[in-house]
């Protein structure tokens, strides 16, 4: 029996290491760039743990311009209350502080790290880390929308 539990187990890790392997980008954009992720995923408080690296493609048309950047987290008592969340932006590097234990302000999903000044020559990079941090650090999305 327990041979079996860990062969379904080492499945899971299998299935969900695939479904978070990177996509490589099928149009070709103006502006491509390729960045790196290092994912220590744990699943059911850590009964189920692997460790991911791998690339990610980005192809994007931004036009130089003002953009409100926003980060979406379902927030939750184990969270941290002290994520730091880094915007690099034409005008230079930023941290902000966010408090996963609160709900976000905006539609319940997303809360505002502020707007910054992009262009399409500086790369726009936001940086979530977990050092140092209270509590468990979860995102679900970032959003950059220009600002009119």
């Amino acid at each position: 029996m327990l041979d079996t539990q860990f062969r379904r187990r080492d499945f899971l890790v299998f299935a969900a290491a695939l479904l978070l392997a990177p996509t490589p980008c099928l149009a070709a954009e103006p502006l491509a760039r390729r960045g790196t992720f290092v994912a220590d995923v744990g699943i059911l408080y850590q009964v189920l743990k692997f460790h991911r690296e791998g690339g990610v493609d980005e192809s994007i048309d931004r036009e130089a311009g003002r953009y409100e950047v926003r980060l979406a987290y379902m927030a939750h008592p184990n969270r941290a209350s002290n994520v730091p969340v880094t915007i690099e932006s034409a005008d230079g590097k930023r941290t902000v502080s966010v408090d996963e234990r609160t709900r976000p302000p905006i539609d319940g999903t997303f809360v505002s790290l502020g707007v910054y000044r992009f262009t399409p020559e500086k790369e726009a990079v936001v940086t979530v880390r977990n050092d140092g941090t209270d509590g468990f650090v979860v995102i679900d999305a970032v959003q950059l929308l220009a600002v009119k």
